[in-house]
């Protein structure tokens, strides 16, 4: 099963980079993205949630001053910084949208597996995290276009016990190829 998902992850980056039209041998000019952050703040006496914010992936590209060509997505991270739910061992199930598609779907893990960043791809979580591979190649689709939309982002879920009260941080990281 983890290497089916390793091979369906691994087709969906050669289809965004298809989609994209980058041929590296043509754009030789590859620079690392600014990350593109989004941090959702959780503060709910109940057991489920439901926020989103808004973000802008033109972000991805501060810094860079060359004529940009197109921009790859390569990783998807989450990291909760816990404020005061009860416990970092509570048991969640959370979903996350991008412009109410659903992205990654999670199930039964812990608040703790996510105290430092981890990467939505890591092979330790391929049993609790499904990942909509028409979502990334709508979201590959939305990096085409110039410039970059602003994209919402929804998390939302619920845990066995409350009050939560945490912050949801979701990062993409990408390359950005540029015109030689």
């Amino acid at each position: 099963m983890k290497r089916i998902v390793g091979k369906v992850i691994v087709a969906a980056v050669i289809l965004v980079f298809l989609g994209a039209g980058c041929d590296v041998s043509v754009n030789p000019l590859v620079f690392e993205g600014t990350p593109v952050s989004a941090h959702i703040e959780i503060d709910t006496e109940l057991t489920s949630f439901d926020h989103s914010t808004s973000v802008e992936l033109n972000t991805a590209l501060a810094g860079i001053d060359e004529v940009v060509d197109s921009l790859t997505l390569y990783d998807i991270t989450f990291k909760v910084e816990n404020l005061e739910s009860p416990s970092l061992d509570t048991p969640f199930n959370g979903y996350l949208y991008i412009d109410d598609e659903k992205l990654v779907d999670i199930e039964g893990l812990t608040l703790r597996d996510f105290e430092t960043e981890q990467s939505l791809f890591a092979e330790k979580l391929t049993d609790y995290v499904t990942t909509n591979i028409s979502t990334l190649a709508m979201l590959g689709d939305k990096l085409t276009r110039t410039p970059f939309p602003t994209v919402n982002i929804k998390a939302a879920g619920d845990a066995d016990q409350g009050p939560l009260k945490f912050v949801l941080r979701v990062t993409m990281y990408s390359q950005v190829y540029t015109t030689p």
